[in-house]
């Protein structure tokens, strides 16, 4: 009997864990390959009543982020020379775009699985606490770690602004917002280079103590005013469930892979030595890491940041390049403009953050006019390839720059540029809003974000080497006794005090023919977006709305519809 009940007890025990284990199974299979709840319909019709204050309070945390990076470009100067940190120029928009674009994919996860308001409030915050640290800064290193603070608060609020849009407003809308949300970018973009030029006046440290009051009023907007919505996914129940969701493995290899890149091209950039041990090291591990990390996102498939049903759109595959050529090209003229007409024209900051008005006042208005364009006409294609045209012709107009050129020439070849911008800027995220079902969106989003920062990120390192290359050696052709380490070690609006005064005219005209390596770069990549841009997919965004009911539809019926 003994050997009976024993028996039997085993039994029972394997059919408990046998059921334990096809349990286990089941949880398994529904994680990973979870249904994504759709986007509830009624989000979608929120009266402007209740939708216009909450764009107030996303516009306002769009435009902190946006301004940030504007602001400083007239600083640079006065902050390099009163640190005497002319090779950490790259470093101080560097630092700011690297967290920004590693973060990225997490974030499209995060935000997936998450409230959408939570994580924006949090972020928001860091990037607070970043502003602070960046004013207080007493050295050049303590700047360029707040500005990686700011950095990692920034990388929440631009993937939840736009995804906060997605959750409220019907696709078809969605065009004149998200080119409402441009304009809000471009006002900053016309207010930071002007307010950075006056606030540089009495301290660039002011530069960032504005962004204390613009917060705290963000804040206060968004925690009273943006509804609490649902995230777009169901959380996993446990704590290791909900860890694995963040994908972390695909973060430890993908950000120290962006950072190998970044620290290669700024030690090989910087020593000019590019067969360097050091710096072939970090290109060899930058290399392995990537290929590891699109080996992971392979295997682990749809539960990955970057899931290949995803990332193989062709569409979304080409928006990425779009942005990642337009995000380069931003950075740059946002940059270094202000850098040429204080050094080359000899401009003050507040003259030099004026001066770049026609470009971005242009840009504002192709911006905004896009958006409703393709609202109205339903194709955002064309958009894209018209605005690039006009952005190349731009950009090779802006490498005819001289010395003496005249103020008509740069006003107009800055309105051309900022036109082309304008046009081109929103219509990777139209494009993938067209095309990505909505529980795709957050993860379409971050690639594309990704994409942008991280052509910023590797591009404004890329354009200092360039520029501090050709400088160096026209330089010395000049002076010949000129230390080229005083020269990287000093402000870049302190060149005068370097050269002696019968050889100054030509010291800048060496310093303006070395900007137009940076000149070429940004038409380079204009070009690159203009051919880019044929392979974007013709789809109206004005069909969509009945495929999302439809799909909603049968996934309130307990089926999954199919991608």
């Amino acid at each position: 009997m003994q050997g009976v009940d024993g028996a039997m007890s085993r039994g029972s025990q394997n059919d408990d864990q046998q059921s334990r284990r096809n349990e286990s199974k089941d949880v398994n299979k529904n994680f990973e390959n979870e249904t994504v709840a759709p986007i509830v319909k009624e989000d979608k019709h929120f009266s402007k009543k209740k939708l216009l204050p909450t764009m107030v309070a996303l516009y306002l945390i769009f435009f902190l982020i946006a301004l940030d990076r504007t602001i400083i470009g007239t600083a640079i100067p006065s902050i390099s020379a009163e640190f005497n940190s002319f090779g950490d120029i790259a470093w101080y928009e560097s630092a700011f775009l690297l967290p920004l674009c590693v973060l990225q994919l997490s974030f499209g996860l995060v935000l997936k699985y998450y409230s959408t308001k939570c994580v924006l409030f949090i972020f928001t915050a860091i990037f607070e606490i970043g502003s602070i640290v960046c004013a207080a800064a007493p050295t050049s290193s303590a700047l360029i770690a707040g500005r990686a603070i700011t950095g990692i608060g920034a990388a929440a609020i631009a993937p939840g602004v736009y995804l906060m849009i997605t959750l409220i407003v019907p696709l078809q809308d969605r065009p004149k917002y998200l080119g409402s949300l441009g304009s809000a970018f471009g006002i900053s973009s016309i207010l930071g280079p002007v307010l950075g030029g006056y606030l540089t006046s009495i301290t660039w440290r002011w530069c960032f103590w504005i962004n204390l009051p613009l917060g705290c009023t963000a804040l206060v907007l968004l925690w009273v005013l943006a509804p609490n919505l649902p995230p777009p996914a169901q959380r996993a129940k446990t704590w290791r469930q909900k860890v694995w969701q963040l994908d972390p493995i695909g973060f430890l290899l993908v950000g120290p892979s962006i950072s190998c890149l970044l620290f290669a091209l700024e030690l090989g950039g910087k020593d000019q030595k590019w067969s360097g041990g050091r710096t072939v090291a970090l290109f060899v591990v930058f290399g392995v890491l990537l290929l590891a990390f699109i080996a992971y996102q392979l295997w682990r498939g749809d539960q990955s940041t970057l899931p290949p049903k995803i990332m193989g759109q062709r569409t979304l595959l080409v928006a990425c390049l779009i942005s990642f050529c337009i995000g380069a090209v931003i950075v740059i003229y946002a940059f270094y403009l202000p850098i040429w007409f204080q050094v080359v024209q000899g401009k003050s900051p507040q003259s030099s953050g004026l001066s770049l008005l026609p470009l971005l006042l242009s840009n504002v208005f192709s911006v905004v006019a896009g958006g409703v364009l393709v609202s109205r006409l339903g194709y955002f294609t064309p958009f894209a390839i018209a605005g690039s045209a006009v952005l190349v012709a731009g950009g090779a107009l802006i490498t005819t720059w001289t010395a003496d050129i005249s103020t008509g020439k740069w006003i107009g070849y800055q309105i051309f540029t900022g036109v082309g911008l304008g046009m081109c800027l929103q219509q990777p995220a139209i494009a993938i809003q067209a095309v990505l079902k909505e529980d795709e969106i957050s993860i379409g989003t971050s690639a594309l974000n990704f994409a942008v920062f991280l052509g910023g990120s590797i591009l404004v390192t890329v354009s200092q080497t360039l520029f501090e290359h050709q400088l160096v050696r026209k330089l010395i052709k000049i002076v010949p006794s000129l230390d080229p380490a005083r020269l990287t070690g000093s402000g870049a609006a302190n060149l005068k005090d370097l050269v002696p005064s019968a050889q100054q005219e030509e010291a800048l005209s060496a310093y303006n023919d070395s900007m137009r390596a940076i000149w070429y770069l940004a038409l380079t990549l204009a070009a690159v977006t203009f051919c880019a841009s044929f392979g974007l997919e013709w789809k109206s965004i004005k069909a969509k709305p009945s495929e999302l009911t439809s799909d909603a539809e049968t996934n309130e019926n307990g089926k999954i519809p199919k991608g």
